[in-house]
């Protein structure tokens, strides 16, 4: 059962190429400017997408491809709904927080695996799901207005 899909779902696919990284950014303003999100709100969902993105390419699927990136954005009044998809390796943000080790010294800590913690700084939810081969992620964003 995948997750449910945001309210006013506007949604496009992009391929796992980092140069397509400006096109899904101008997709998320164009969204946040028909919403009339807040410049504030525009730029912490722009550095999430811009997060997940790079991480999907660089570290889910190794290297550019072809195979999409699917950004589904929402809006109801006070939140927008993201619903994220990609076709990597099964990659829980959730369980990679519960077992980080952020915590621990910097010199004990492998490089790397701060982005899942920005991410979940910024939103209000975040729920994964895998089906058919497919991450989906779910985020809910608390926005002005």
């Amino acid at each position: 059962m995948s997750l449910p899909d945001p309210p006013d779902d506007d949604r496009r696919a992009f391929p796992a190429r980092l140069r397509m990284l400006h096109d899904a950014l101008e997709f998320v303003a164009a969204f946040a400017a028909l919403k009339r999100l807040s410049e504030r709100d525009l730029l912490r969902l722009q550095l999430v997408i811009e997060e997940l993105f790079t991480n999907t390419i660089m570290h889910g699927y190794g290297t550019e491809c072809d195979d999409p990136i699917e950004i589904a954005l929402g809006a109801a009044p006070g939140r927008v709904t993201v619903r994220y998809e990609d076709a990597a390796g099964p990659y829980d943000p959730a369980r990679a927080l519960a077992t980080s080790r952020v915590s621990e010294p910097l010199e004990q800590r492998p490089v790397g695996h701060l982005g899942v913690h920005l991410v979940a700084a910024i939103v209000d939810d975040m729920r994964y799901a895998r089906i058919g081969g497919r991450n989906q992620l779910q985020i809910v964003m608390r926005v002005a207005g």
